[in-house]
C-alpha cells in the first residue's frame, strides 16, 4: 500500500531496536508507519526534513491495530 499525509509524529525509542515509528495525517484520518532500521538509514534525511511524508509498504494488523510496515519514504514538496 501507499500512505500520505502530513507528519504529526516521529518516534524512535531506545528499546525499538533502531525502528522510526511515524504518524501520518490526512482529511481521512491517522496512518500508522513502522520502519525498520534499515529503510531509516536510506531515507533518514526526508523522514527530518519534510512536513508530508508519502510511505510504501506492506499493510499489517493486530487485532485493532494497523500499520503499514515502510520499504520507502518519500518527501513531499509544496
Amino acid at each position: 500500500v501507499k500512505v500520505g499525509g502530513m507528519l504529526i509524529c516521529r518516534q524512535m525509542p531506545p528499546t525499538a531496536k533502531g525502528i522510526c515509528f511515524i504518524s501520518l495525517e490526512d482529511e481521512t484520518g491517522i496512518a500508522n508507519l513502522v520502519v525498520p532500521s534499515d529503510v531509516y538509514a536510506q531515507c533518514r534525511k526526508e523522514i527530518h526534513g519534510a512536513l508530508f511524508l508519502v510511505g510504501e509498504g506492506m499493510l499489517e494488523r493486530s487485532g485493532k491495530v494497523t500499520n503499514v510496515k515502510t520499504r520507502s519514504v518519500v518527501s513531499v514538496r509544496q
